[in-house]
């Protein structure tokens, strides 16, 4: 499972600096890839195969054959998998909810991060990922 998983995620990345491979069809096998991981272990790396597959539907949405509010199910998903995950919250306002402009949901999905944040416990379940998660949600604040 976790080959699969990664082997999505490592071909997205790449598909990042080769676009046109991406638009021609290289993304379906990123999507299969979170297709087959959520299906083996959907709790793997609290949430993981989720979250990926949420950011892969805000963002890609139109070469995927997916409507944008499909991200919103794979979002809801890992969070409840996986509260602790701060990541969750952040790619959520980032990628889906910052640019369908709901001010709103952004800014409470950013300080539910930040207030879940500053419970040690949280944060050590998740260090690196937290971590970086809050940074990352601090700069995203207006």
């Amino acid at each position: 499972m976790a080959a699969i998983f990664w082997y999505g995620n490592t071909l997205g990345v790449w598909l990042n600096y080769h676009q046109l491979t991406a638009i021609l069809g290289g993304v379906r096998d990123v999507l299969a890839s979170y297709e087959r991981a959520i299906e083996l272990d959907e709790t793997y790396t609290g949430g993981v195969p989720h979250r990926s597959m949420a950011a892969l539907i805000a963002q890609a949405y139109f070469v995927i054959g997916k409507s944008r509010e499909d991200s919103v199910f794979h979002y809801d998903r890992s969070i409840e998998i996986d509260p602790a995950y701060l990541e969750s919250y952040v790619n959520y306002a980032q990628h889906y909810v910052g640019p369908m402009n709901e001010e709103a949901l952004y800014n409470d999905l950013l300080a539910t991060a930040i207030a879940l944040a500053a419970d040690p416990q949280i944060m050590a379940t998740w260090p690196l990922y937290n971590e970086l998660a809050i940074r990352r949600a601090r700069t995203m604040l207006p």
